[in-house]
């Protein structure tokens, strides 16, 4: 059996903060938090992609291929040739008789 039944775990500091974040106290801190990334990302602007990419995770860029069917024949194709090539060099090397 493959996969994960249990569905996505959280890490434990994920757990933490996020119970944090739904008290008074942890929405305070969140702001002020954000308040000082504001001021540090004005002279350091890798700090407020380091944080946020802590966070939140790494952004997703999304990539739209066109071609479709043209392009997998293709390398359907490239692939036929490749193991044709691989198997004209074995029929090619000397045996050891």
């Amino acid at each position: 059996m493959c996969g994960n039944l249990s569905g996505r775990r959280k890490k434990p500091i994920s757990s933490i903060l996020e119970a944090l974040v739904h008290t008074k106290e942890g929405q305070r801190a969140v702001l002020k938090a954000a308040r000082q990334q504001l001021r540090v990302s004005g002279y350091n602007p890798a700090m407020s992609t380091y944080l946020r990419e802590t966070v939140e995770g790494k952004l997703v860029e999304r990539v739209e291929v066109q071609g479709g069917l043209e392009l997998s024949a293709r390398i359907r194709r490239a692939k036929q040739r490749l193991a044709e090539a691989h198997n004209d060099a074995e029929d090619h090397t000397p045996s050891d008789e």
